[in-house]
């Protein structure tokens, strides 16, 4: 195994073992789900925004130990971004893998509305 590799699973081991901001955030103002029906994952995403910049961000669900972990490092990446920033990372991440964006589908809404319409998580999910 290359130390790339090695370095790469230590990563997704200690995420997915320990996963950072894991709880729901309750102040947040933004709040977004994620459910991959293939395979069961799902995930909730809260955000508080302050302005135009992130001020918190965490995450609940259950899924496998990729998904757990790549929650954790997204709320870890994101922490303190602007939207601009975060919109960045969000359309980096889709060019470099589009048909696994496309094949995403989110519930976005205000954490205290009940209706939540399902959008293409790579069309037009933004915090």
């Amino acid at each position: 195994m290359t130390d790339l590799r090695d370095l790469y699973q230590e990563l997704i081991v200690d995420h997915s073992k320990r996963p950072r901001n894991f709880r729901r955030l309750e102040d947040a103002n933004r709040e977004a789900v994620g459910y991959n029906p293939l395979c069961g994952d799902k995930v909730s995403i809260f955000v508080r925004m302050d302005g135009d910049v992130i001020k918190d961000i965490s995450f609940q669900g259950s899924g496998c130990a990729i998904s757990t972990a790549s929650a954790s490092i997204l709320t870890e990446a994101l922490r303190g971004k602007t939207r601009a920033e975060a919109e960045t990372m969000f359309d980096r991440f889709t060019r470099w893998s589009p048909e696994r964006a496309s094949q995403v589908w989110i519930s976005a809404s205000s954490p205290r509305s009940r209706e939540s319409p399902s959008i293409p998580l790579a069309s037009s999910a933004r915090l």
